[in-house]
């Protein structure tokens, strides 16, 4: 019996250790192939970590020490090739990267939090201030505020994440723009002048206020926003308790009469649209959908692919209908609430 244990304790040891030799090295001297790859990549390493946590459930031991060898190769890899700036905290690992971008080899400075990028910034002075990446003005964002933009309908606007704050290049002097950012490293990184500069030179200068959004929200004014941006990516998903019955309630109070919601529902690996719309027709809103997926990338502006809803009474959507791209969402079967939420229902099959 005693022999059996100690082989036991001697695999529960080993094979961590084997774990953390085998796949520190590979990541130390491919890191930027697999960075390259990682939305191609995640699959298989979901998978993988699922199987090997179902085989080392029954031992505590070999488990944690599994764990503890996964989070000990992140000490031996090296920086991305143009890394400015890394930060880690509680909420994740932030880098800003210098990549030169498109067709045109143009420089950006851009944000990423683990491999997701959050945001870029053309080094080109003459593009500096123009939205870039998910937020391009020819993009889904891009045509909202074509229609809206300096008029009494965005006269006061909240937006839940910061990101780079390229949002904020919409506004106008005379708005009234709040971010929402419940990761203090992320605002340090976009008011750094080194990285970003959107903030300081867009015409809204606008606050951050550092905390939970759905909290802070719920603390301010009712009707107190003409439009109210749900951009708080979590990795490549969005939290969903800020897109819950509750959280829409929420919204709706602090929107003024005639005011809008966007939600930013870009993912790769599941379709949030239907659901998002059958819970905000349970609070009497209706809903449309644009994506850009399908169209063509303007490089040299780095224009990505995005996914947007918008939310709202519907006689205040009208603004948006007939709108290039723009169509009804057939709503999902059930809606989130703080109680309930279908994940898998939600993936793309």
């Amino acid at each position: 019996m005693w022999g059996f244990r100690t082989r036991s304790a001697f695999v529960d040891v080993g094979i961590p250790v084997l774990l953390f030799a085998v796949i520190a090295d590979p990541l130390r001297l491919y890191l930027p192939w697999l960075l390259d790859h990682a939305g191609g990549l995640k699959p298989v390493a979901h998978l993988a970590v699922i199987v090997a946590v179902w085989r080392m459930a029954r031992r505590p031991l070999r488990l944690s020490l599994g764990v503890a060898a996964l989070l000990l190769t992140t000490t031996v890899m090296p920086e991305r090739e143009g890394t400015l700036a890394r930060e880690r905290n509680f909420f994740g690992q932030l880098r800003v990267v210098a990549e030169p971008l498109g067709e045109t080899g143009d420089m950006f400075h851009v944000l990423y939090n683990g491999s997701i990028a959050h945001g870029a910034q053309s080094l080109e002075p003459s593009r500096r201030l123009r939205p870039t990446s998910y937020y391009h003005q020819s993009g889904p964002l891009g045509g909202v505020f074509e229609r809206i933009g300096g008029g009494p309908r965005t006269r006061r606007v909240a937006v839940v994440g910061l990101g780079t704050g390229s949002i904020s290049c919409y506004g106008f002097p005379w708005e009234d723009w709040t971010f929402f950012e419940l990761n203090p490293a992320v605002e340090r990184v976009a008011r750094d002048r080194r990285w970003f500069s959107y903030l300081d030179d867009c015409p809204p200068r606008a606050k951050v206020i550092i905390g939970d959004a759905r909290l802070l929200l719920a603390a301010q004014g009712d009707g107190q926003f003409n439009l109210i941006i749900l951009d708080a990516f979590s990795s490549d998903a969005i939290p969903i308790h800020i897109v819950t019955c509750e959280a829409l309630s929420i919204y709706l109070r602090k929107l003024t009469p005639d005011g809008l919601i966007l939600v930013h529902v870009t993912n790769g690996y599941f379709q949030l649209a239907p659901t998002i719309a059958r819970t905000a027709a349970t609070l009497g809103l209706a809903s449309v959908f644009r994506s850009d997926r399908n169209l063509v990338v303007d490089k040299g502006d780095q224009k990505w692919p995005s996914d947007w809803m918008a939310i709202g009474r519907p006689r205040d959507l009208a603004v948006l209908t007939g709108a290039e791209g723009w169509q009804p969402v057939e709503p999902g079967r059930r809606p989130w609430t703080d109680d309930f939420s279908d994940v898998l229902a939600a993936l793309r099959w």
